[in-house]
């Protein structure tokens, strides 16, 4: 793998994200206290299988945020896995599952919480194929 190809996309949005945390802090509540909100990550995705919503995942609900918040979070992890935004590569993702983790990232963000989002697939794609492969390349993630 091209090490500079690497770096853009994988490592690059990592340094903006921390970036712009640090940015977005700046004068407000620190340090950073946070929680994973676990439930978007741990289905098996199968192709042509859409995942059903509140059964096999799911994301976090208004009163998880309301309650870590009231506890002085100021910090979320969502994960998720990229097949449930994007079945196909290079595809647009799939429309009602983005706006279930909008949606979900709208109750703290309208707190003025922090949401980071995790495509929680270990660098794989359909759990098989590995980021940078010969089936799954740097681009295709670069394009989800």
């Amino acid at each position: 793998m091209n090490t500079m190809r690497m770096i853009r996309t994988i490592l690059l949005p990592a340094l903006i994200l921390s970036l712009a945390l640090c940015a977005g802090m700046a004068g407000g509540p620190l340090p950073l206290t946070g929680v994973n909100i676990a439930g978007g990550e741990f289905y098996k995705p199968q192709r042509g299988v859409a995942p059903e919503y509140g059964r096999q995942y799911a994301y976090p609900t208004k009163a998880e945020i309301d309650y870590f918040a009231g506890q002085g979070m100021n910090l979320f992890r969502y994960q998720f896995l990229w097949e449930t935004l994007q079945p196909e590569l290079k595809t647009p993702l799939d429309r009602a599952a983005l706006e279930r983790l909008k949606t979900a990232v709208q109750f703290a963000t309208a707190k003025k919480l922090v949401v980071l989002l995790d495509p929680h697939n270990y660098a794989r794609y359909y759990r098989t194929n590995i980021v940078g492969g010969l089936q799954v390349s740097c681009e295709d993630f670069a394009d989800f």
